[in-house]
């Protein structure tokens, strides 16, 4: 989906962009740290934080969403946190488990929007475009019926 390049009238967007910004610096800073606090994710002294091992899964999952635990380790390291795989491994634990539940919780009540807000948001655009490239294979039982494109992967013209 993209958006027009035409706006319509004066924009209060740059605001709307500005509090959205504020309010996930707020959930990365604040919200994790009291959700670490009241879960107590991390047991004993650590270097890794629960608000760096959360922003760790986000950014990892945001990049692969098939990432493994070394990919992390390393996401980590950038951190300047050495952890191992199995270190990493044994921090997926019931704390983990509270501390994402509690985030998603949060996460669910301080980003909620009203469908009035999206539209509104919405109106500076003259028209919004939704594009889909994607593509179905079939089997090819049924090429006599559906030609499809050619390509690479079609038999037919």
């Amino acid at each position: 989906m993209f958006f027009s390049t035409k706006p319509k009238g004066n924009s209060m967007q740059g605001i709307t962009v500005a509090k959205m910004s504020d309010a996930v610096m707020k959930f990365f800073g604040e919200t994790i740290r009291k959700a670490d606090e009241t879960v107590q994710f991390v047991k004993r002294r650590s270097k890794l934080t629960g608000k760096l091992f959360v922003e760790s899964l986000i950014v990892g999952c945001l990049s692969d969403d098939r990432i493994c635990l070394e990919r992390l380790c390393q996401l980590i390291k950038q951190r300047k946190v050495k952890i191992t795989k199995q270190g990493l491994h044994q921090r997926f634990h019931e704390g983990a488990v509270s501390l994402l539940k509690d985030l998603q919780g949060e996460c669910l009540t301080q980003f909620k929007t009203d469908k009035k807000e999206v539209i509104d948001r919405l109106k500076p655009f003259s028209s919004v475009n939704s594009l889909d490239s994607s593509g179905v294979s079939l089997p090819e039982s049924l090429e006599t019926e559906y030609k499809g494109f050619g390509g690479d992967c079609s038999s037919g013209a």
